[in-house]
């Protein structure tokens, strides 16, 4: 499916993010919420360090495993929505997606996303269950 297409299950990736920050609200009231606000340092050491761990320990389908590595660029952007570029390895983040969750999110484009696949497809939804899995444990600081 070209990347121009519609994306279906685009919505469904966005509601299961919001059922996972609500589970996580209510079990581990103690803890930071999944949605709460980094500072630019702060999302810059978790994209760098949840990057990193992929490449060394990759996710089963991860796509980007085989491809040559270019070096992570992370760049704040003015405007309504963060984004991936798979392409050239880029992370870009607006001032309100500074968030743990988005963090993961976009970090799973840039390993699944694949040109013929939807964005939002199988295999980054697989991606992004298992870096939740990994990086998001109650056991976790």
């Amino acid at each position: 499916m070209p990347r121009s297409a519609a994306d279906p299950q685009r919505q469904r990736v966005y509601d299961a993010e919001s059922c996972l920050e609500f589970t996580w609200w209510q079990r581990h009231r103690n803890r930071p919420p999944l949605d709460e606000r980094l500072s630019w340092e702060e999302v810059v050491a978790l994209c760098r360090r949840v990057y990193a761990d992929a490449l060394r320990r990759p996710y089963y389908l991860q796509w980007r495993t085989a491809r040559a590595r270019q070096r992570l660029t992370i760049e704040p952007v003015d405007g309504t929505h963060c984004f991936a570029q798979p392409s050239c390895d880029r992370l870009c983040f607006t001032e309100s997606g500074r968030t743990p969750r988005i963090v993961l999110h976009e970090v799973a484009h840039l390993l699944a996303d694949r040109p013929e696949e939807p964005a939002h497809g199988w295999r980054f939804a697989f991606v992004l269950r298992h870096m939740l899995a990994r990086h998001v444990h109650p056991a976790e600081p």
